[in-house]
């Protein structure tokens, strides 16, 4: 038991603790689809708890400039943070240092946490200078390459394909990066698996085959995890193939790559929207010092292998 305000209080719920952007979360409750690595310590450094309902609406009323992204509303804290509404479901308030999220929810909490993990996290992560993409990352030798796309576009088959040749997986749907000091990106490891269709896997020479079935996790032995941060080498852009129906690929420079890299960002409003930004100054960075290609090609599992043995000889032969 522990003491609040001088009452009584039950012992705090059972957490978890995952891996994610190189930073420790304890979370009440796990992600819907265990694609973070769960991990055993008694120091996690961004803490997901709740709060009761009606401190939710309280914090609601006190932000300011409410942002509509889709269907979420991101509105900045009288304290420094943010606080995020999903009308009709929940309110999350993440702490000014993005060290702790709150989460108030009545009584629907079975299925918040997809939302929570894509659209909460990120927001405190950022406030600790990691920036997310929708994307999927290996580590191959030291180097990471990034792998974004719009979904179905193959990033998982590719991910599991590097990993498969001999690469550790950073993260799958969602990596994280931030810039050092010396203007270095830097990927940070997050995942325990890939995620694909059982018939995917299959023709991986993974899996049974079930065509009908969900996406299904890969992980050890097949899948290896990182266990430190990458610096960031190659972003593949997995786009479709040519009118003709060739998969071809074309470097990607300048400012055009920064506009493809900010797309595939999940934006961190508030402060972080004035002046240069922080996801400005890390595409900035990645357009400099990375191999940045549009992929063209169709995310086919029996040709996946092949495509990752190809890239990992052109990383290893790219120049420094």
């Amino acid at each position: 038991m522990r003491m609040h305000d001088g009452a009584t209080c039950e012992e705090p719920e059972p957490t978890s603790l995952y891996r994610i952007g190189g930073l420790h979360v304890s979370s009440i409750e796990a992600p819907d689809d265990p694609l973070f690595e769960q991990v055993h310590s008694d120091a996690p450094d961004i803490v997901i708890r709740r709060g009761r309902r009606e401190d939710a609406d309280l914090a609601w009323h006190a932000a300011a400039d409410p942002v509509r992204y889709g269907d979420v509303l991101v509105a900045a804290s009288p304290e420094g943070g943010y606080v995020v509404k999903y009308p009709e479901w929940f309110v999350a308030v993440v702490g000014p240092q993005g060290r702790e999220i709150v989460v108030f929810e009545e009584d629907r909490w079975s299925g918040l946490s997809r939302s929570l993990f894509a659209t909460v996290v990120p927001l405190a992560l950022a406030a600790t200078g990691r920036v997310a993409f929708h994307a999927s990352a290996v580590d191959v030798d030291g180097a990471a390459v990034v792998i974004v796309g719009e979904g179905g576009a193959g990033k998982s088959t590719l991910a599991t394909a590097l990993c498969l040749e001999g690469g550790r997986l950073i993260a799958d749907d969602i990596t994280y990066v931030r810039l050092d000091a010396d203007g270095t990106v830097v990927a940070e490891p997050s995942g325990g698996a890939t995620r694909l269709f059982p018939a995917v896997a299959a023709r991986m020479g993974r899996g049974s085959v079930d065509p009908l079935a969900d996406k299904q996790l890969l992980g050890r032995p097949f899948v290896t995890s990182a266990s430190s941060s990458s610096v960031l080498a190659a972003v593949e852009v997995l786009v479709g193939p040519e009118g003709d129906g060739r998969t071809v690929t074309r470097p990607v420079r300048g400012a055009d790559a920064v506009i493809v890299l900010l797309r595939y960002m999940l934006a961190a409003p508030g402060r972080l929207q004035s002046g240069q930004t922080l996801q400005h100054r890390i595409a900035v960075g990645v357009a400099g010092r990375a191999q940045v290609r549009r992929r063209a090609w169709q995310p086919d599992a029996s040709l996946a292998r092949v495509t990752a043995s190809r890239l990992i000889d052109e990383l290893a032969n790219r120049s420094p």
